[in-house]
């Protein structure tokens, strides 16, 4: 289970290497004696070099942009919730003293915002702290925002339709919908998640 930053960011590491070791194991895929040793297991002997190169571009997209878009969703999320947690026990903490019913209510309605509410509320409450790293924060808030359906349809057309998408859009059959970027939209390059050393 991802349960922290390291936990989402090992996930996608391991993800982007056991693509790229399938990519690279697809062009040797046909050679004879990779062939004698793979007729002998009863899941593999069934495969085909052109299905693990269909199965990488689906998981990475063009130019790795649907597995980083997936990792940004991951990522930030595990963010969130992570920022939601301290903010929470920093109020449990510095109200641990307050017995007024109207000052418990409050306190109440507040723990359910920071739990519950909108999360660019929360990062405006740290803004004074560091308004450069809100400001950052919140365009990835924004991109992550905007990223969402897309990485939900994706996931969808790996389990549904393992067929390539057109380029610029995430087209999916039996009645999908087909999501495109926005005019407005962020360049996806300023959020992208940092390259990996993965080979």
């Amino acid at each position: 289970m991802i349960q922290s930053l390291d936990d989402a960011w090992k996930w996608y590491t391991a993800v982007k290497t056991i693509a790229y070791d399938m990519r690279h194991l697809a062009g040797i895929w046909d050679e004879p004696a990779l062939e004698t040793v793979l007729s002998l297991d009863n899941r593999l002997r069934h495969r085909t070099a052109a299905d693990l190169k269909d199965a990488v571009n689906t998981i990475l997209g063009t130019d790795d942009e649907d597995l980083n878009d997936l990792a940004v969703l991951v990522l930030f999320s595990v963010f969130e919730a992570t920022v939601r947690a301290r903010a929470k026990a920093d109020v449990d903490r510095e109200t641990a003293l307050m017995r007024h019913p109207a000052v418990l209510s409050a306190i109440k309605n507040l723990k359910d915002s920071i739990e519950n509410g909108s999360f660019a509320k929360i990062t405006e409450a740290y803004k004074k702290m560091d308004s450069d790293l809100t400001t950052q924060v919140n365009q990835v808030r924004k991109f992550r925002n905007w990223v969402s359906p897309m990485a939900v349809v994706t996931s969808l057309r790996i389990v549904w339709t393992p067929k390539p998408r057109k380029a610029g859009s995430i087209s999916t059959s039996s009645g999908w919908p087909s999501l495109k970027r926005p005019e407005k939209c962020p360049r996806r390059s300023r959020s992208r998640v940092r390259r990996s050393n993965v080979p």
